[in-house]
């Protein structure tokens, strides 16, 4: 059953990449901005800087999780890592065949 699971968890590795998430830094201001401009335009209350601020840490407080915690994309993958350290082998195949 070990070797079953290491053969699984390096045909993941394989597959995915074992990467964690990195969006080039242009990419990042670029969604803070537009995320910024679409809050400010909820209402003519809001602050923009608070609007700017809160898009910033909507955006990248994500990616600085992924980064700590290593996760890799797409979730599945990522999800699946966790659960085959946890020993909840069982639970994954089981779950992946109702998907």
């Amino acid at each position: 059953m070990f070797q079953l699971r290491a053969l699984f968890v390096v045909l993941l590795a394989l597959a995915s990449g074992c990467t964690t998430v990195r969006v080039p830094e242009a990419k990042q201001q670029a969604e803070i901005s537009a995320l910024a401009k679409k809050l400010s335009e909820l209402s003519p209350l809001v602050n923009t800087n608070e609007a700017a601020q809160a898009a910033d840490a909507a955006i990248r407080y994500p990616l600085q999780l992924a980064r700590t915690y290593h996760a890799t994309p797409p979730a599945v993958i990522n999800n699946i890592f966790i659960n085959i350290s946890q020993g909840d082998f069982s639970n994954i195949l089981i779950n992946m065949k109702r998907t």
